[in-house]
């Protein structure tokens, strides 16, 4: 089901994932609802704090979409491994969703303090830092750019895990599928996710057998993956 929607989408002409445009609206509305509650506070004016509960309520029905197409890019794009920022996404993916739902309970709630509904509005925006932080880290990365040492232990790896059916770069398997330029090296987690269950584009099942974490561990794919960005792709 998830494939054939992305199917559908490129068939359309839309080739990006789904889920990213979409978090700007939960995040921007979180944002708001934390200055209009401030305001309210500081001005008195019961009218921002309507103005805030409003955005909460805009947010929260935003936020389930969000979730959704998360979830449905993790699945496509990455194949649904669990890697380590995928785990905390998905844990912020829920305290966003309850502290949204927590925020327009007390606001609607008599007698609610202003300062409790403030610490739900301010950790609400926390969460949603934290989700933008670490997808950043799923798209661009986190770590240190590769050493010389890296790259020399990353082609002997790749020469004794890779080599046989991907030399040069190539594929002798699927020659339309080389390793070089593959969306599957655009990121680090991209490039484990596909390791550890590799598809085909379509999303069936290839000829190239997973690589389990006790046959290759992490930091030695990473090794592997930044000798194929670094060096290979250079050439």
């Amino acid at each position: 089901m998830v494939e054939a929607l992305y199917q559908i989408l490129e068939q359309a002409g839309y080739t990006h994932p789904i889920h990213p445009p979409l978090t700007h609206m939960p995040t921007g509305l979180a944002v708001g609802t934390l200055i209009l509650g401030i305001l309210a506070a500081l001005c008195r004016r019961p009218a921002f704090a309507v103005s805030a509960r409003h955005c909460s309520v805009i947010a929260l029905v935003f936020v389930l979409p969000t979730i959704f197409f998360g979830y449905t890019d993790w699945v496509h794009y990455y194949k649904g491994v669990w890697t380590f920022p995928v785990k905390i996404k998905f844990a912020l993916s829920g305290a966003l969703t309850l502290l949204l739902i927590a925020g327009i309970y007390l606001n609607y709630k008599e007698g609610s303090s202003m300062k409790s509904i403030l610490t739900i509005y301010f950790l609400t925006v926390l969460a949603a830092a934290g989700l933008g932080f670490y997808g950043g880290s799923l798209v661009f990365g986190s770590e240190k750019p590769a050493s010389t040492e890296d790259l020399k232990a990353g082609e002997k790896l790749y020469a004794a895990h890779c080599g046989t059916c991907h030399p040069q770069g190539g594929n002798i398997l699927t020659p339309a599928l080389p390793v070089k330029n593959s969306t599957y090296v655009k990121t680090l987690n991209a490039f484990l996710a596909f390791n550890r269950k590799p598809q085909m584009p379509d999303g069936t099942k290839g000829l190239m057998p997973a690589t389990p974490p006790e046959k290759v561990s992490d930091s030695e794919m990473k090794q592997i993956y930044e000798y194929i960005r670094h060096s290979m792709e250079r050439r």
